[in-house]
């Protein structure tokens, strides 16, 4: 497989915009204390992973979240690409991708992940070393649509991966929020997060300021959760963390006290928020036709972040946003976060440090569950936890082996999960 969406699928879907001349900010409300943020997360659209008519699907469906969710800042969180299926046509597809995301008028960012710049190892072709349209390449590509596009690279040379930067958001002529994007490897780079970029982290991070963290690959901390009423969202496969390792991060970043969340893709079965302390660790929605897991349906994750200025806290909120329409699994940790004070913790003091290369091979205790489709016509399920082992029935059990599809091979799809 190796055309690509014509231009064409794409002028029906869009139209001309003026650009984008302001930085990221809060918006008021008829409170003049209350400021909004809202970020929308695309995470795992696989464009090229199974047929043309799957990415003009793929295409139909952003534009309905993009424009029924109005958003300030849009993250596509890894995976745009399934760039095994393709050879020398990968930076067309990041062409029409990133024309697509600037003419819908609403800043964007991306992070690579581990498809996006995979060797091409198409039907029957052998795995080949090196890609044709390795990161740097799809950068720049990236770079010539930046009339909303927001994704660069702001880490030196000496630190791993291709994608990390922060983006602040202004919040009345001060930084009221940080996002973090990080680059977790794979494709043409080792899967992993690495101990320099924490300690480049550490150089821009701004700790006065609440913080929230996107990537692609989520990482082995996801795979402690109990079963509790605090988790809320669906499990249905297992978490595959980065295969040589992700430095500790979770545990920088709850040392570091004012991080909010960290929000991944990759497993695209599952979509839950658990609480760790004062942190969330959070998956987003897997929103297109592409890749494996279609069963579950489509979606984004919604990030609201609410500042009170007049308390000096930001709190936020999360839900889903389904391509049938429905809103489900409403996420509102109590946990309040403090703005223009002090820093909240004393620096992280634990050196960061790289995790073990083997990725855990113990059950996961959080149990799988099959997801009730909200009806549009009644309130979405708020707070449902993850079910239980002992509630899940046999056509429940059977629902969490990945099925088969075009875009991954069934006998392959956990070995390329984790050896990627």
């Amino acid at each position: 497989m190796r055309a690509i969406v014509s231009a064409a699928v794409l002028t029906t879907l869009v139209s001309t915009t003026n650009g984008y001349d302001g930085p990221l900010s809060f918006k008021p409300t008829a409170d003049p204390t209350i400021f909004t943020f809202k970020i929308m997360q695309i995470a795992d659209i696989h464009l090229a992973g199974d047929s043309l008519q799957k990415d003009a699907e793929t295409y139909g469906v952003l534009d309905y979240y993009i424009k029924t969710e109005i958003s300030d800042l849009i993250v596509l969180s890894g995976d745009q690409l399934h760039g095994d299926h393709i050879d020398d046509t990968a930076v067309a597809y990041y062409d029409i991708l990133g024309e697509f995301m600037d003419n819908h008028t609403t800043p964007w960012g991306l992070v690579f992940g581990n498809h996006d710049d995979h060797p091409f190892s198409g039907k029957g072709a052998p795995i080949v070393k090196t890609s044709k349209a390795p990161r740097a390449v799809l950068m720049e590509t990236l770079a010539k649509h930046s009339m909303y596009g927001m994704t660069k690279q702001d880490s030196p040379d000496t630190v791993i991966g291709v994608s990390n930067y922060v983006l602040d958001v202004s919040l009345k002529e001060a930084t009221g929020l940080q996002i973090i994007l990080l680059d977790t490897g794979g494709g043409t780079i080792p899967e992993q997060l690495h101990s320099t970029q924490l300690e480049w982290l550490s150089t821009v991070r701004n700790k006065k300021t609440p913080g929230a963290v996107f990537q692609h690959i989520p990482t082995v901390d996801y795979n402690m959760f109990d079963v509790n009423d605090k988790c809320v969202g669906d499990k249905q496969e297992e978490v595959y963390p980065p295969g040589e390792g992700d430095a500790g991060i979770v545990n920088y970043l709850i040392n570091d006290g004012n991080v909010m969340f960290m929000s991944t893709g990759h497993d695209h079965g599952n979509n839950y928020c658990c609480p760790v302390e004062k942190f969330s660790l959070c998956y987003g929605k897997m929103s297109g036709f592409g890749g494996y897991y279609q069963s579950v349906g489509r979606g984004v994750k919604m990030y609201e972040i609410t500042a009170n200025v007049a308390q000096n806290s930001i709190t936020y909120k999360s839900w889903i946003r389904r391509d049938t329409g429905d809103i489900e699994y409403d996420y509102a940790p109590e946990t309040v976060y403090p703005i223009f004070t002090e820093n909240p913790t004393e620096a992280p003091t634990v050196t960061p440090t790289m995790a073990p290369t083997e990725v855990p091979t113990a059950t996961p205790t959080m149990a799988p569950t099959s997801k009730p489709i909200a009806s549009a016509s009644t309130k979405a399920p708020t707070n449902k936890p993850i079910a239980s082992a002992s509630t899940k029935n046999p056509v429940q059990a059977k629902a969490t082996k990945k099925p088969k599809s075009k875009a991954t091979k069934a006998p392959e799809a956990k070995a390329a999960k984790k050896n990627v």
